[in-house]
């Protein structure tokens, strides 16, 4: 399965380590900046690791991956990357805002 990917299962695991750092940021800069600490890990693996979406019946076949188990991967840019990793850091974020004092009307600016 993808979640059982090693690359995954790291990647889940930074998420872990930087959710309240992200969850109680107060700026957008810096949740920001949390986003580019994940993306830097990441890019400085041994091999590089990569964002994959499965691809579209009208990707370039140049472009793409084969997995024999799951089809056709193609890379993401960067902005979905960022969007990816923002997103798993998000994932529970009202929970742990509340536990933590911090609700929506402390709004992030």
């Amino acid at each position: 399965s993808i979640n059982a990917h090693p690359g995954n299962r790291v990647f889940r695991s930074w998420i872990q380590d930087y959710k309240s750092t992200y969850n109680l940021a107060s700026t957008k800069a810096e949740k920001s900046r949390v986003v580019n600490i994940i993306l830097d890990k990441v890019r400085k693996l041994s091999p590089s690791g990569r964002f994959l979406q499965k691809a579209s019946t009208n990707s370039s076949a140049e472009l793409c991956m084969a997995n024999s188990d799951d089809g056709w991967w193609e890379e993401i840019d960067e902005v979905k990357a960022m969007a990816k990793i923002s997103q798993a850091l998000r994932e529970g974020a009202p929970a742990f805002r509340a536990a933590h004092g911090k609700g929506k009307d402390n709004k992030n600016k």
